[in-house]
């Protein structure tokens, strides 16, 4: 295909969404535009982002013990991953009811964990889920969480969690330390904003000072945990307990290992 012949078919108007992105950021039209600004309306309303939409699964996830991380590619998670690369934000009213749905079924479970360590606080509601479950899958913690979890609830205490990979609610995460707050569920954001309220009183010098200074080595911390980490898990993927880990956690059953 010649590069005219590529530029039309992403310009195509079946699929608002590829036009829009071309448009915006191939092309580099202004976000003012008449046409960017049709295609950008157009998103949901057309093409993959009213298909996504359309499906009547989408949001299902997290009920009945349904996870919305699977089936990869397809489950509720996945889904809002694609519908933010094809431009929906929070601002239409559907994305926004989605997000609002999965953030309250929201767990932060390995991975998940990780990312919620990155920031400076957390606020969760008392029915929140948290777990380091990477040694109940056969292998290795990431995400620097052998760097980061420590550093927020103690050494002993991150020890247990990791080694036991169990799974617990916010009563024990703010009792740890690892929530700073605790809301019900209509109120969790609420309850973070008068958080970032009760901190932006302060000096803002002050605070980037005070900041820097209490982080100071994460980031050094968190880039030799993170490649420790990826050597031991690279090690440990090729195991049996690996294998019997994963397939136990599809299967929805405890898991049999045997150090192989």
């Amino acid at each position: 295909m010649t590069s005219e012949e590529v530029l039309e078919w992403l310009l195509e108007e079946r699929q608002p969404s590829v036009r829009y992105l071309t448009l915006r950021d191939v092309l580099g039209t202004s976000d003012h535009d008449s046409e960017v600004r049709r295609s950008r309306r157009e998103i949901l309303t057309k093409g993959w982002g009213a298909e996504i939409l359309a499906d009547r699964t989408l949001g299902a996830g997290g009920k009945d013990g349904t996870s919305q991380y699977r089936p990869k590619y397809t489950s509720t998670h996945w889904k809002m991953l694609v519908l933010s690369d094809l431009g929906a934000t929070r601002a239409e009213p559907a994305i926004r009811e989605l997000c609002e749905f999965w953030m309250k079924g929201f767990a932060a479970i390995g991975g998940g964990l990780g990312l919620a360590l990155s920031a400076d606080f957390r606020v969760a509601a008392p029915s929140s889920k948290f777990a380091a479950n990477f040694s109940r899958l056969g292998f290795h913690p990431g995400f620097g969480i052998t760097a980061t979890l420590p550093r927020v609830v103690g050494q002993q205490k991150a020890l247990e969690w990791m080694l036991t990979g169990e799974r617990f609610g916010g009563e024990i995460a703010r009792a740890a330390g690892l929530v700073d707050e605790l809301a019900a569920h209509d109120g969790v954001r609420p309850a973070a904003i008068r958080f970032a309220e009760r901190i932006a009183a302060s000096a803002p010098l002050a605070l980037t000072s005070i900041r820097a200074t209490m982080r100071a080595g994460l980031a050094e911390a968190v880039a030799a945990a993170t490649a420790r980490e990826l050597e031991e898990q690279t090690r440990l993927q090729a195991t049996a307990d690996f294998r019997e880990g994963v397939a136990a956690a599809a299967q929805r059953r405890a898991p049999t290992f045997t150090g192989r």
